[in-house]
């Protein structure tokens, strides 16, 4: 069917459509053209996508509101909300307030809120400021291109300006100012010399704004003038700074290069002169070398970054004539510093250098002193601000300053390191032991060596030559057989003999197997290897940063970001150095280290391994001489201590003992302030001051470990032992190597036999000694059951006997009741018994699985708390099969309840009985309700369904011992619930109270479920509704408060109870509990309590005429019924919430006064006199609410007769008919 209006049909379901229409039905509408990017809604006419716009959406928009359009001011729109700007102008981009962009909120997804809104800047067309803090925002507006490129347009070193036609330059950079005739930027210097900054300042007279110098050249300040006097600020000398020498010499044994640094104190305009702080810096510290071209040796100079302060002394005056002055020589000398020195520490680097080597020093004025020494500005110029505090004002005219990245080196000085001739490592050689293998040496045999110590040119060392003192050389022993990789044998020293340049050593092995030889120079100091860089890996094969000798043992850097990240030394400490005069026989009894906070500290001490710390930030530091020895028994957790007194092998107190230590610093870019790094090394000794403490190691103590002579270290050593005896020989079981052995049928058994010689070490003779080893099996009585094969294991370097365990033949009469049989294994060497043999052989039948064994009888869950419970555990052997003996070791604990976990040493535990058939019977009892899981361990390998979770044990609750407490069964005194006393709740008031249900261990029960009975005698049997107390007082359609009762289980056995009751008086609330099939009272139960009148409420309380029609001044009353919500008599406060008035119906209304008296509970009588007759209105309230028949309206009559009668009342004025009549008053009184 073609839609009636947009086509029409010409076949058979075939539609001829109208322009502008298509589709099967001429039910699409089209646009011709099409529409680009949108959808046609009618014909010719396109429904556009976001960001798109014109007829065929064909042009991007760059505005979405107010009104959509292209605009961009300077630019053109390029694609939906992007704007490309002409050249000279710019999207608009916030500063921060170092003149750096940022990016705007909106690109990091943030929207306009009344909170953020504060801190959005103008100048941006996604922002619209409808007032100071209402404003609308929508990100998809395209930034317009406003910004002008101020260097493009006005100047190169603009950078402010206002926006062309009539802007112009405003700010240029640092360095330049705006010159208002031409509008460019021109250099401050041109108009001041030595000028760095520039502006204009209303220093002028009248504060008039003049352009003048702000900042000076380095070593130049501004020389103050009096205000209105010459404002430009011309900048004068302010002394410069500078190395005594362009050259330094010294030779690299000496501690230290001394420079001296000095200030032409002569030159500088003393009135003004300021104090001036310079930093000296050494460079090429961070190279391999101090000089790349000597082939990269070891750095020799402390690198070295000290500020350095020129003072002046503000106290001397100069004299008022100047220069001309008799004593102004002197003063200048006492007011300025003129000379400093300061001491580089050398080290020497052990390598021999034919030439000389040198290092540069800078003297460097820091960044933060670049613009020049401020000198006194009159008026005083407060710093501007980068940027205005109010953020949300666009900054214009902001004074940028200026970005210093770089520092000014004012001079260098270099130091050159000249050499003694002395021996070098390289061309020292090593004869003898060094190089000279012997197969049957045996372990203990001291081998000897000789070591030709030679200089640089190859010469031998004469005695003038020897500038070190003694020991020169060190030779370590280092065994390297299975598991010794890492361990230091021993460590000797050379002497000199009569032949120059010759040393005799030698060592001797202590352990049987290879071994290498380590000669290396010994040097005073510590090997030491820096890394200055962050990515350190300590164990890759990286080469340091720089590799030196250090002659301290007390590191100090003031900032972590001028110390090394990760440093390792490594020493050999000389304990016979140690030994004084006064005490010949002292040696340090511990090694200490302390290390700064947050850093990480690796101690390796001889063969005892690493002792590691992570000193945390926060911890409380001492100094060494703080330190106590006790320090060593104690973890304090910035300190590492070797004991060298209680050691374990015993510490040589003549010997040489090798340490490596490493300290890694923390991460300078994470900490939030400056800290320092250091670390200190010292020995726990008695000084010659014969006192006991930790003190410094001497330099000459600790030799240098690493620095190998050539050919060092000497390889592929072997020691061997001698020839092994029985005596001292040993066969043990395996694999844990002990003197007896358990052996299980069809798996292979083994036993480790033990050769050694005469002094007790290893003899192998890579199995050669087969031969003369015999082992077999024999029964207890002494008969052989069968031969033992035996091997040599190359691998783990022992002789083995092995065999696989079998059944016992019948004809040994083996009894095997218990499934078991015992054999003795006999081992001989030589035809003589080792040591321990016979070594005695369990063998057991079959061994149980603990993954096939289970639980085959009894009930272990549910189980009830106190009572025994039992179950069988079957075993079954690893073939499979049914154990039908007995032997297995199980355990059986409870883990739990898991409500209230016990501690693994108060948990419940199952008693086990070994049946002797394979069975194995559990019994257990459990006081502690809960549910548990129970773990069966055979060995020490859980079975196969272990562990059996939620084990439920439960008990009864007991009645006696649950109990209630809270509002609705407490008295308020504070008594305990089942005191007896009555608790007190207010009728129709709800309450409630909480229930505890308890075990018969007296314990709170674990979990809810029970079944409770309450019952209140007060209560209505219909707990939802039920009529009032006081029915016949309620006003139509009021409903009273009902009886409710309700119980919540919390499900960890506790029970909250919620109550009402409306009948007030004193009742019971029964607590019944489920338990032993029967209903229970619990606790205290019944418990009393006393059931309060509520407050006055209207809609149940009355107003009841009066009795008699009142009469015209005679006194009448009526009476007030007061209830409360449930009809209940209301409180004794009552009467504070009534509201009582009289009125006699006009015209004209007027008040009665009553008298309002309670004369019982519930019962108010209202008195009153009326003054005239006629229709009265009585309205009764509480809190504003009518009684019931309230208002009450009554007609007051005249008096019938005068009353009379000793009682009787009534008010002369008020009591006649009217004005007229008249009273004959008998027998009054007056």
């Amino acid at each position: 069917e073609c839609i009636p209006g947009q086509g029409t049909c010409v076949l058979p379901n075939k539609c001829e459509c109208f322009y502008g229409w298509g589709g099967v039905s001429c039910e699409l509408p089209i646009s011709v053209p099409g529409c680009v990017n949108g959808d046609a809604v009618a014909p010719d006419i396109c429904r556009c996508a976001d960001g798109w716009g014109g007829r065929l959406c064909d042009y991007p928009l760059c505005q979405s509101w107010p009104l959509p359009s292209p605009e961009c001011v300077h630019g053109s729109c390029i694609k939906p909300y992007e704007c490309e700007c002409e050249p000279g102008w710019s999207n608009y981009r916030p500063l921060n307030k170092s003149g750096f962009d940022i990016p705007p909120f909106w690109s990091i997804g943030q929207d306009v809120s009344q909170e953020t809104a504060g801190t959005y800047v103008k100048a941006d067309s996604r922002i619209a400021f409808l007032s100071f803090w209402d404003r609308q925002y929508n990100s998809s507006n395209a930034a317009q291109c406003t910004m002008p490129d101020c260097r493009a347009i006005f100047d190169p070193r603009c950078i402010e300006c206002d926006a062309p036609p009539k802007g112009v330059c405003n700010l240029c950079d640092p360095g330049f100012f705006v010159n208002t005739t031409t509008n460019r930027c021109e250099r401050c210097s041109n108009v001041f010399p030595h000028c760095q900054l520039c502006g204009p300042e209303p220093t002028g007279p009248d504060g008039l704004v003049v352009l003048r110098c702000r900042h000076c050249d380095p070593m130049y300040v501004l020389e103050p003038m009096p205000f209105g006097e010459d404002p430009s600020g011309r900048c004068v000398s302010d002394g410069p700074i500078e190395f005594s020498s362009p050259v330094y010499h010294v030779y690299k044994d000496q501690k230290n290069v001394t420079l001296v640094l000095q200030r032409s104190i002569y030159v500088l305009r003393p009135e003004f002169a300021r104090p001036i702080t310079v930093v000296v810096q050494s460079r090429d510290a961070t190279a391999h070398s101090s000089s790349q071209i000597y082939g990269g040796g070891l750095a020799n100079f402390e690198f070295t970054r000290v500020n350095v302060t020129f003072g002046v002394d503000e106290s001397v005056i100069m004299p008022a004539e100047g220069s001309m002055g008799d004593d102004y020589g002197e003063l200048l000398r006492q007011r300025f510093q003129e000379r400093i020195e300061l001491p580089i520490k050398i080290y020497d680097d052990v390598g021999y250098h034919i030439g000389m080597r040198y290092f540069d020093v800078d003297l460097i004025l820091p960044p933060e002193h670049l613009s020049g020494h401020q000198g006194p500005l009159y008026p005083f110029l407060p710093p501007r601000a980068h940027e205005t505090d109010q953020a949300w004002l666009m900054p214009q005219n902001f004074y940028r300053g200026p970005l210093l990245d770089r520092q000014d080196v004012l001079c260098t000085t270099r130091v050159y390191i000249w050499d003694h001739e002395e021996a070098t490592a390289i061309n020292t050689t090593c004869t003898g032991a060094c190089l000279e293998w012997e197969d049957k040496t045996l372990v203990d045999k001291t081998r000897r060596l000789t070591i030709k110590a030679r200089t640089h040119e190859g010469k031998a060392i004469t005695p003038k030559q020897k500038i070190r003192r003694n020991p020169h050389f060190i030779v370590k022993y280092l065994p390297r057989a299975p598991g010794q990789e890492e361990a230091i044998g021993a460590i000797t020293i050379p002497t000199a003999s009569n032949l120059a340049g010759t040393y005799l050593g030698s060592f001797t092995p202590n352990i049987p197997g290879a071994y290498k030889l380590q000669v290396e120079k010994a040097v005073p100091g510590m090997f030491a290897e820096y890394w200055w860089h962050r990515n350190i890996h300590r164990n890759n094969p990286q080469q340091p940063d720089i590799s030196r000798v250090d002659h301290v043992l007390d590191f100090y850097w003031p900032d972590l970001t001028t110390a090394p990240a990760f440093v390792r030394w490594q020493f050999i400490l000389h304990f016979e150095c140690i030994r004084t005069a006064r005490w010949p026989y002292n040696f340090g009894h511990a090694v200490g280290f302390i290390a700064s906070p947050g850093s990480q500290l690796k101690v390796n001490f001889w063969n005892d391994g690493a002792v590691y710390r992570d000193v945390p930030d926060n911890a409380a530091m001492r100094r060494r001489e703080e330190m106590i020895r006790e320090d060593c028994m104690n973890d304090v957790n910035f300190f590492i201590c070797v004991d060298l007194l209680f050691h374990e092998p015993v510490v040589d107190p003549f010997g040489y003992y090798a340490f490596q230590v490493e300290f890694t610093t923390p991460m300078a870019d994470l900490l939030d302030e400056k800290k320092p790094a250091f670390l200190e090394v010292m020995l726990y000794h008695q000084n010659d001051t014969d006192y006991w403490g930790w003190w410094p190691i001497k330099q000459e103590c600790l030799l240098t470990s690493g620095l190998n002579i050539h050919g060092s270290p000497f390889e592929e050593f072997q020691a061997i032992s001698g020839a092994a005896l029985a005596k001292y020989s040993s066969v043990l079981s395996m694999p844990h190597e002990t003197p007896s052995h358990r052996v299980i049928v069809d798996f292979e058994a083994e036993v480790r036999i033990d050769l050694r010689d005469i002094l007790g070490q290893p003899v192998y003779a890579a199995g050669r000694m087969l031969s003369s080893i015999k082992a077999w099996l024999e029964t207890k009585d002494g008969r052989r059951d069968r031969d033992i094969e035996l091997a040599w294991d190359a691998k783990r370097k022992f002789y083995r006997g092995f065999w696989m365990p079998q059944e016992p033949p019948p004809e040994l009469g083996d009894d095997l009741g218990d499934g078991k049989y015992f054999r003795n294994l006999v081992v001989t060497l030589d035809n003589v018994q080792i040591t321990n043999s016979p070594l005695p052989v369990t063998a057991i039948m079959a061994v149980s699985a603990p993954d096939m064994s289970f639980v085959e009888i009894g009930n272990f869950t549910p189980a009830q708390a106190g009572h025994r419970q039992w179950f069988q555990f079957r075993s079954v052997t690893t073939s499979g099969r049914l154990r039908v003996t007995g032997g297995d070791e199980y355990v059986v604990f409870f883990a739990g309840p898991k409500h209230d976990p016990l501690d693994a040493t108060d948990r419940f535990q199952g008693n086990v009985t070994d049946n002797g058939n394979g069975t194995y019977t559990t019994t257990f009892e459990i006081q502690r309700p809960g549910y548990y899981d129970m773990r069966v361990f055979l060995g020490s390998k859980e079975i196969g369904a272990s562990p059996y979770f939620d084990v439920h044990v439960w008990d009864y609750i007991s009645a006696s011992l649950s109990t209630a407490h809270g509002p609705g069964v407490s008295p308020p005194s504070g008594a305990p619930s089942w005191s007896g006393i009555p608790a007190r709740i207010v009728a129709g008031v709800p309450t409630s109270l909480r229930i505890i249900a308890r075990d018969s261990y007296e314990v709170r029960y674990f979990e809810g479920g029970a079944l409770w009975e309450l019952n209140m005698s007060a209560m209505n049997s219909s707990l939802t509704s039920q009529p009032s107390a006081n029915a016949s007082n309620q006003r139509s359609g009021w409903m009273a408060p009902p009886d409710f009762l309700s119980v919540a289980d919390n499900g960890d056995g506790a029970y909250d109870v919620d109550y009402s009751v409306c009948k007030a008086g004193l009742t019971h609330l029964e607590v019944k509990v489920w338990t032993h099939e029967s209903w229970r009272d619990i606790k205290g139960s019944p418990f009393p309590v006393e059931v309060g009148s509520g407050i006055l409420v209207a809609n149940t309380s009355k107003v009841n005429p009066p009795p008699s029609t009142p009469n015209s001044g005679i006194p009448a009353f009526l009476i007030l019924d007061l209830r409360d919500a449930c009809g209940n008599v209301a409180d004794a406060e009552a009467l504070e919430r009534l509201s009582v008035t009289l009125e006699r119906v006009g015209p004209p209304v007027t008040t009665v006064p009553v008298d309002v008296v309670r004369t019982g509970p519930g019962e108010v009588v209202v008195f009153f006199t009326p003054g005239r007759r006629g229709l009265h209105r009585m309205l009764v309230k509480a809190d504003g609410i009518h009684f019931q028949a309230s208002p009450l309206e009554f007609v007051v009559e005249p008096p019938g007769a005068i009353p009379t009668g000793p009682d009787a009342q009534w008010v002369l004025g008020t009591i006649g008919a009217s004005s007229n009549s008249t009273f004959e008053v008998l027998g009054s009184p007056a």
